[in-house]
């Protein structure tokens, strides 16, 4: 028995960029920037040196404050950092999603385009939340497969008060979200093929179709290739 993970190898995984959910017909990828590892300190303890590979760094795209009050967001951009031009307003209004679920939960995400495509199939992702500015507001962290699920990751929140104001301040020099992976991994940025996008479809934009995902899941994880990378 040991009291922390040990690991042989690093697994391979690769994420590119997906725009379709924007449904913008013109769309820069260069805003978003690469996906950067967190600093492991070397300090000899083998608690801390399992960490290696193994946390990221997903940064944010904007300068921007986005307020929810009285079920409905408004959002105030830096205008030193970003031009204020209608490309920048229709990226950020389709970024920013706001809804309100069958719970009564004030749901808040920041969407992104960064989705994971690896072949072995015990990786797992959690997203953790960010130190940055927030009011009024719950980070959501949540966990994926993405050997049988392609699909992009967002920076996600919950409103504690309706009946008060929230916030939440996004800063490109700050995280959107930070990502641990249960093993280490060797992670680098592709373009998406043509296979990885076929199969991107089977589960992009399920939820708009059925409440009812993993009932689905079997059949669609029969028609991804052996090999994606």
């Amino acid at each position: 028995m040991t009291f922390y993970p040990k690991f042989k190898n690093k697994s391979i995984v690769k994420y590119c960029l997906l725009t379709d959910n924007f449904n913008l017909s013109k769309f820069n990828k260069g805003i978003y920037t690469n996906i950067e590892p967190k600093y492991v300190q070397d300090t000899g303890c083998p608690s801390v040196s399992s960490l290696k590979n193994r946390m990221f760094t997903v940064y944010s795209p904007f300068n921007v404050d986005i307020k929810i009050l009285n079920n409905e967001y408004s959002y105030q951009f830096d205008t030193d950092k970003h031009p204020d031009n209608r490309y920048m307003h229709s990226l950020l209004k389709a970024s920013i999603n706001l809804d309100i679920n069958k719970k009564d939960i004030q749901h808040l995400q920041l969407l992104t385009p960064y989705a994971f495509v690896t072949d072995d199939p015990s990786i797992e992702i959690i997203t953790i939340e960010p130190n940055i500015k927030t009011k009024n507001l719950n980070y959501v962290s949540a966990s994926i497969k993405p050997y049988g699920w392609i699909r992009t990751l967002n920076s996600a929140y919950v409103v504690k008060n309706k009946d008060k104001e929230s916030l939440v301040s996004f800063n490109t020099k700050s995280p959107m979200f930070n990502i641990l992976f249960n093993k280490p991994v060797s992670l680098e940025y592709i373009e998406p093929t043509q296979k990885i996008y076929d199969y991107y479809t089977n589960c992009k934009d399920i939820v708009n179709y059925t409440n009812q995902i993993t009932k689905h899941y079997k059949s669609i994880v029969t028609r991804r290739p052996k090999k994606l990378l």
